[in-house]
Protein backbone atom coordinates (compact mmCIF):
# COMPACT_ATOMS: atom_id res chain seq x y z
CA UNK A 1 0.00 0.00 0.00
CA UNK A 2 1.49 3.46 -0.92
CA UNK A 3 -0.49 5.48 1.43
CA UNK A 4 -0.40 4.45 4.75
CA UNK A 5 -3.88 4.62 6.72
CA UNK A 6 -2.77 7.45 8.78
CA UNK A 7 -1.42 8.91 5.77
CA UNK A 8 -5.05 8.65 4.17
CA UNK A 9 -6.71 9.86 6.92
CA UNK A 10 -4.97 13.49 6.99
CA UNK A 11 -4.79 14.33 3.03
CA UNK A 12 -8.99 12.94 3.48
CA UNK A 13 -9.27 15.97 6.46
CA UNK A 14 -7.57 18.63 4.17
CA UNK A 15 -8.75 17.62 0.30
CA UNK A 16 -11.54 16.91 -1.24
CA UNK A 17 -11.67 14.31 -4.09
CA UNK A 18 -13.83 14.99 -6.79
CA UNK A 19 -14.66 12.38 -9.77
CA UNK A 20 -16.62 13.78 -12.92
CA UNK A 21 -17.37 14.12 -16.47
CA UNK A 22 -16.99 17.48 -18.67
CA UNK A 23 -21.42 16.98 -19.03
CA UNK A 24 -21.64 16.55 -14.78
CA UNK A 25 -19.56 19.74 -14.24
CA UNK A 26 -18.59 22.39 -16.19
CA UNK A 27 -17.27 24.64 -13.58
CA UNK A 28 -15.46 22.40 -12.15
CA UNK A 29 -13.95 21.21 -15.52
CA UNK A 30 -12.67 24.63 -16.20
CA UNK A 31 -10.96 25.30 -13.08
CA UNK A 32 -9.16 21.77 -13.63
CA UNK A 33 -8.01 22.86 -17.15
CA UNK A 34 -6.90 26.36 -16.06
CA UNK A 35 -3.91 24.29 -13.83
CA UNK A 36 -3.98 21.71 -16.56
CA UNK A 37 -2.92 25.00 -18.86
CA UNK A 38 -0.85 26.71 -16.04
CA UNK A 39 1.46 23.18 -15.79
CA UNK A 40 1.74 21.81 -19.28
CA UNK A 41 1.43 24.80 -21.32
CA UNK A 42 3.30 28.11 -18.88
CA UNK A 43 5.05 25.79 -16.96
CA UNK A 44 6.04 22.92 -19.30
CA UNK A 45 6.39 24.52 -22.96
CA UNK A 46 3.09 22.46 -24.45
CA UNK A 47 1.12 23.40 -27.24
CA UNK A 48 -1.56 25.24 -26.38
CA UNK A 49 -3.39 23.37 -28.97
CA UNK A 50 -3.43 20.71 -27.00
CA UNK A 51 -5.35 22.12 -24.06
CA UNK A 52 -8.50 20.95 -24.03
CA UNK A 53 -8.51 18.05 -27.04
CA UNK A 54 -11.62 15.71 -27.86
CA UNK A 55 -10.74 13.17 -25.42
CA UNK A 56 -12.03 15.72 -22.24
CA UNK A 57 -15.59 15.29 -23.73
CA UNK A 58 -15.67 11.46 -23.07
CA UNK A 59 -12.88 11.70 -20.12
CA UNK A 60 -13.55 10.95 -16.44
CA UNK A 61 -11.64 13.39 -14.84
CA UNK A 62 -10.37 13.83 -10.91
CA UNK A 63 -9.69 16.83 -8.85
CA UNK A 64 -7.89 17.03 -5.64
CA UNK A 65 -8.91 20.66 -3.87
CA UNK A 66 -7.95 22.04 -0.44
CA UNK A 67 -11.19 21.23 2.32
CA UNK A 68 -11.76 24.40 3.01
CA UNK A 69 -10.81 26.91 0.00
CA UNK A 70 -11.94 24.05 -2.66
CA UNK A 71 -8.99 25.77 -4.84
CA UNK A 72 -7.95 22.93 -7.64
CA UNK A 73 -4.38 21.54 -5.95
CA UNK A 74 -4.29 18.69 -8.38
CA UNK A 75 -6.02 17.16 -11.65
CA UNK A 76 -5.86 13.97 -13.66
CA UNK A 77 -7.86 12.68 -16.49
CA UNK A 78 -8.75 8.95 -17.70
CA UNK A 79 -10.39 7.75 -21.16
CA UNK A 80 -10.81 4.19 -22.70
CA UNK A 81 -9.32 3.49 -25.85
CA UNK A 82 -9.27 0.71 -28.28
CA UNK A 83 -5.61 -0.59 -28.56
CA UNK A 84 -4.52 -4.04 -30.50
CA UNK A 85 -3.71 -6.51 -28.22
CA UNK A 86 0.27 -7.94 -27.83
CA UNK A 87 1.07 -10.22 -30.71
CA UNK A 88 -2.16 -10.27 -32.06
CA UNK A 89 -4.98 -7.88 -34.44
CA UNK A 90 -7.46 -7.68 -32.06
CA UNK A 91 -8.37 -4.90 -30.21
CA UNK A 92 -8.84 -4.62 -26.36
CA UNK A 93 -10.24 -1.63 -23.82
CA UNK A 94 -7.09 0.12 -22.44
CA UNK A 95 -7.38 2.60 -19.65
CA UNK A 96 -4.67 5.68 -20.78
CA UNK A 97 -4.32 8.26 -17.52
CA UNK A 98 -2.93 11.32 -18.70
CA UNK A 99 -3.17 15.48 -17.46
CA UNK A 100 -1.50 14.16 -13.84
CA UNK A 101 -0.94 17.85 -12.98
CA UNK A 102 0.00 18.93 -9.04
CA UNK A 103 0.32 22.66 -8.30
CA UNK A 104 3.72 23.58 -8.54
CA UNK A 105 3.30 24.94 -4.88
CA UNK A 106 1.92 21.35 -3.45
CA UNK A 107 4.35 19.16 -5.20
CA UNK A 108 6.13 16.91 -3.07
CA UNK A 109 3.17 16.49 -0.85
CA UNK A 110 2.47 13.78 -1.50
CA UNK A 111 -0.67 14.74 -3.72
CA UNK A 112 -0.14 12.81 -7.00
CA UNK A 113 0.57 9.44 -5.16
CA UNK A 114 -2.72 10.36 -3.23
CA UNK A 115 -4.77 11.28 -6.71
CA UNK A 116 -3.14 8.74 -8.43
CA UNK A 117 -3.90 5.74 -5.89
CA UNK A 118 -7.93 7.02 -6.36
CA UNK A 119 -7.67 6.55 -10.22
CA UNK A 120 -5.94 3.18 -9.49
CA UNK A 121 -8.64 2.10 -7.07
CA UNK A 122 -11.50 3.29 -9.80
CA UNK A 123 -9.56 1.34 -12.72
CA UNK A 124 -9.68 -1.80 -10.62
CA UNK A 125 -13.10 -1.40 -8.30
CA UNK A 126 -15.18 -0.30 -11.29
CA UNK A 127 -13.33 -1.08 -14.76
CA UNK A 128 -12.08 -4.37 -14.47
CA UNK A 129 -9.63 -4.07 -17.04
CA UNK A 130 -6.28 -5.43 -17.36
CA UNK A 131 -4.19 -3.12 -18.97
CA UNK A 132 -3.42 1.21 -18.18
CA UNK A 133 -1.30 3.55 -19.32
CA UNK A 134 0.18 6.82 -18.26
CA UNK A 135 1.26 9.81 -20.12
CA UNK A 136 4.97 10.69 -18.60
CA UNK A 137 7.12 12.93 -18.96
CA UNK A 138 10.83 12.43 -18.60
CA UNK A 139 10.70 15.05 -15.45
CA UNK A 140 7.45 12.71 -13.72
CA UNK A 141 8.82 9.01 -15.46
CA UNK A 142 10.60 8.03 -12.25
CA UNK A 143 7.47 9.08 -10.38
CA UNK A 144 5.23 6.93 -12.08
CA UNK A 145 7.96 3.91 -11.95
CA UNK A 146 7.74 3.99 -8.23
CA UNK A 147 3.84 3.44 -8.74
CA UNK A 148 4.31 0.02 -11.05
CA UNK A 149 4.22 1.42 -14.35
CA UNK A 150 7.17 0.70 -17.46
CA UNK A 151 7.97 2.72 -20.18
CA UNK A 152 5.87 0.67 -23.37
CA UNK A 153 6.87 2.15 -27.11
CA UNK A 154 4.91 -0.60 -28.65
CA UNK A 155 2.12 1.32 -27.51
CA UNK A 156 3.34 4.34 -28.39
CA UNK A 157 3.15 3.76 -31.92
CA UNK A 158 -0.63 3.36 -31.97
CA UNK A 159 -1.58 6.08 -29.84
CA UNK A 160 -0.87 9.76 -30.50
CA UNK A 161 1.78 11.00 -28.26
CA UNK A 162 2.72 14.66 -27.95
CA UNK A 163 6.13 15.64 -28.54
CA UNK A 164 7.85 15.13 -24.99
CA UNK A 165 5.88 12.64 -23.80
CA UNK A 166 6.52 8.86 -22.77
CA UNK A 167 3.38 6.31 -22.58
CA UNK A 168 4.00 4.06 -19.76
CA UNK A 169 2.01 1.06 -18.97
CA UNK A 170 1.11 -1.25 -15.76
CA UNK A 171 -0.54 -4.17 -16.37
CA UNK A 172 -1.49 -5.36 -12.66
CA UNK A 173 -3.76 -3.53 -10.30
CA UNK A 174 -1.31 -3.71 -7.04
CA UNK A 175 -0.64 -0.44 -5.56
Amino acid sequence: MLLKSDTYAQFIRRYRMDRFTLREDRRLFNEALALRIQVLVQDEGFSLDLEPDEYDQTATHWTVRHAESYAVLAVARMGLLDVPKPKSEDLETFVLIDRLVVSPEHRNEGMGRFLLVDVLNHVREHLHLNRMGILATVKTATFFETMGFTPNKRLGTFLPLPEGTILMEKTSYTI
